[in-house]
């Protein structure tokens, strides 16, 4: 009995339809978004053959989002942010939507996915903080906490699923179906949005959008802890995170694996995330910052690991 109200606690956010209705769209389309990442990282490396056009095009999907991000939520202090994010949703599924029709014409070459990627980059920096913010529109006050933490269990849990269906489509029928299933993937979550019954909201913030963001700036430089924090996730993204670019290269040329074995790779990811975070929910606060200096150590450590099981195998 026990054991089954603990498991009700876990997902208790869900009874709530508006949050059901946000959480089970952005399932859907995160699986097809992660599976397009795959879709086009493998597409990428079987056009050029080069690495280096791999970076170009995963820095020109990322590189926005530090441009962006805090833009975007500044703009959700101010507007009402079911119909933003409407608004980004809809333009990512046109774009995907784009990338789909150029790959069933033959006509997806390096140049228009690099070029899609940048603007596909700036609508994902405002969905993310956006969907974020609207969490709290969606849940009385009690069950923030918990809809906050199914969030980026789902976040988690696409990250295994899509790049495994993504690896799996790509090898049984190419790469212009993955990129059409991800087009149609952002159908849940618009619907999702369009059904939604969200109360008026009381008045927005009259800060102007600049003034938000210097607010938002200012925080973060004077306390130390966020800022470092941020500091050390920045270096993480810039230093370690990049190997995941080039899994394709160790897929092909190095574990000699087909499209389905990179998508594999891919998922594994996730469920090494999938088990951080479950990790993580049961350190005690006084444990935090020592857990995060070892999880920082041991990152480069298995990365270091991960190269030199490919030098072997690549034998």
């Amino acid at each position: 009995m026990e054991k089954s109200n603990k498991f009700k606690q876990m997902f208790s956010s869900l009874r709530f339809r508006n949050f059901r209705l946000l959480w089970t769209g952005a399932v859907v389309s995160t699986t097809g978004d992660f599976l397009e990442i795959v879709a086009l990282n493998w597409l990428i490396y079987e056009l050029t053959n080069s690495p280096f056009y791999l970076g170009i095009f995963n820095l020109a999907r990322s590189l926005p989002v530090f441009f962006f991000t805090l833009i975007a939520g500044a703009l959700a202090d101010k507007y009402e942010r079911r119909k933003l994010m409407m608004y980004s949703q809809g333009i990512a599924m046109l774009l995907s939507g784009t990338l789909a029709a150029l790959a069933f014409a033959n006509k997806l070459t390096v140049y228009p996915i690099i070029m899609i990627g940048v603007l596909q980059g700036i609508a994902n920096s405002f969905n993310m903080p956006i969907r974020q913010s609207l969490i709290s529109e969606l849940v009385p006050k009690e069950a923030i906490v918990n809809a906050i933490a199914l969030n980026g269990a789902s976040l988690t849990l696409t990250l295994i699923i899509g790049p495994a269906l993504g690896g799996l489509i790509i090898g049984t029928l190419g790469v212009k179906y993955a990129l059409l299933f991800n087009t149609i993937s952002f159908i849940a979550v618009l619907w999702a949005l369009y059904a939604m019954k969200v109360p008026a909201q009381s008045k927005k913030h009259e800060k102007s959008v600049a003034e938000s963001l210097k607010e938002g700036f200012g925080y973060i430089f004077n306390h130390k802890i966020i800022f470092t924090i941020v500091m050390f996730s920045f270096i993480m993204i810039a230093v370690g995170l990049p190997y995941t670019t080039l899994l394709p290269v160790f897929a092909r040329d190095y574990f000699h694996l087909g499209a389905s074995g990179y998508g594999y790779m891919f998922a594994i990811v996730g469920i090494g995330a999938l088990l951080g975070s479950l990790f993580s929910g049961i350190r005690s606060k006084e444990k935090v910052k020592t857990a995060m200096i070892l999880s920082f150590i041991g990152f480069g450590l298995v990365l270091v690991l991960f190269g030199a099981s490919a030098l072997y195998f690549s034998k």
